[in-house]
């Protein structure tokens, strides 16, 4: 498996490598951050270390430029020429946003809300507990641009139930293109949802104790309007995401919970969409997920296509484990996850946080990597499916009855 290693942590620093996002710049260097978690790490509640990595070469070799203190999930973009990290300080933590004018070597520090700071957090993990969904992309419509953030509701019972996925609100920040990004003036939140499971039309089985989503990003449907694409946990519903639309000026969002869960191909975990201009498909990079292996199977990794935005279907296994583990072990300590993409020419650029060879689990990733497809586009004219299409849309089938 080719691959170029921009990061590598041993699993005995317990540190592990999280939150990768992929920026190309008007020079055509590629800027990458990444940050860190795992128990190796002082504490959760101290501000997050995030790198920064530059490559001058088309991704062959890397730098590492700089090390942002108080940046956790974060999301590069650029506009108007200039490198944004938007980001929360911490888990959990301040959501802030910070300029690079020098092409990712020094960031603006975001002390105050005319300079950055955007939404304080509480304390520790008292509310407001803010969710950046990171590298999940910040999408420009109509003079607009959009983001994705949830909120962790911590319940009575306190943090040991962090990562339930029934605990995140879902919101829109956006901003007016001309503003000035870095005052907090010129931001606005929608309303905040929560998918409350239990309301979904008893006939479609979906119901699930925990029962809920994140990590939103958006796209524009082929029929108009804005949706926000959510990451979803469900019973029955390995392979489906969530439809949130959204107001053309970002202050209102709703779902519905007769028709909002769509299918998608490995929706359980995190996911970007990108439209492509060119041959009117849109494109991501997702996980398949079989009925024998629904909890994880982020050690294989896909390039979906539609051309529709309702039908979707794999082109290529991009990433899967060649070391020789078995399937079992495989699924556990071997994973190609949160990955960050772009189009570039003709080719598809992206990065992954990749537990691979000696990682401590599948999810604690020892790896950030960067990884390149050539002529991407020719895969469509390739009418034999990956040979795991067929088993995905076997289990597609069998979920659809229960609709």
């Amino acid at each position: 498996m080719e691959m170029t290693e921009i990061k590598f942590m041993p699993k005995e620093s317990k540190i592990y490598l999280g939150s990768p996002a992929l920026l190309k710049l008007p020079d055509g260097a590629l800027l990458v951050t990444h940050d860190y978690f795992g128990p190796g790490i002082l504490s959760p509640e101290q501000p997050a270390l995030t790198s920064v990595y530059r490559s001058e070469d088309g991704g062959e070799t890397w730098s590492n430029i700089s090390q942002i203190i108080g940046c956790f999930w974060g999301t590069l973009f650029l506009h108007r020429n200039e490198i944004y990290l938007l980001s929360v300080t911490r888990e959990y933590g301040d959501l802030v946003i910070r300029k690079s004018t020098d092409g990712g070597y020094t960031w603006t520090n975001p002390t105050n809300e005319k300079n950055g700071l955007l939404l304080k957090s509480g304390p520790g993990h008292k509310a407001p507990n803010w969710h950046s969904a990171s590298a999940t992309g910040v999408y420009s419509y109509k003079g607009r641009l959009f983001k994705s953030l949830e909120e962790l509701i911590v319940p009575e019972e306190g943090g040991d139930a962090l990562w339930r996925p029934d605990l995140f609100s879902a919101s829109v920040i956006s901003a007016d293109e001309n503003s000035d990004l870095l005052d907090a003036a010129s931001w606005t939140r929608s309303n905040s949802i929560m998918m409350e499971s239990q309301k979904f039309p008893h006939e479609l089985n979906l119901h699930i104790k925990h029962g809920g989503w994140l990590e939103g990003n958006f796209a524009e449907p082929p029929e108009g309007g804005l949706l926000m694409l959510m990451r979803v946990h469900l019973a029955h519903a390995f392979n489906r995401i969530a439809h949130i639309k959204v107001s053309d000026d970002g202050r209102n969002i709703t779902f519905s919970h007769t028709d909002g869960v769509v299918e998608f191909i490995g929706g359980t975990s995190k996911f970007n969409v990108i439209y492509d201009e060119k041959t009117k498909c849109y494109f991501s990079l997702s996980h398949g997920y079989l009925s024998d292996e629904f909890e994880h199977g982020r050690h294989n990794l896909y390039l979906v296509v539609s051309e529709d935005f309702k039908h979707w279907r794999t082109l290529k296994k991009l990433l899967c484990d060649d070391t020789g583990l078995d399937k079992e072990t495989a699924r556990n300590f071997t994973g190609f996850q949160y990955p960050d993409f772009l189009i570039d020419g003709e080719d598809l650029l992206y990065v992954v946080r990749t537990a691979y060879k000696g990682a401590h689990t599948f999810h604690d990733s020892n790896r950030i990597t960067f990884h390149k497809e050539r002529n991407f586009r020719n895969l469509l004219n390739n009418n034999k499916p990956d040979f795991r299409s067929e088993n995905l849309q076997q289990v597609s089938e069998k979920q659809r009855s229960l609709f």
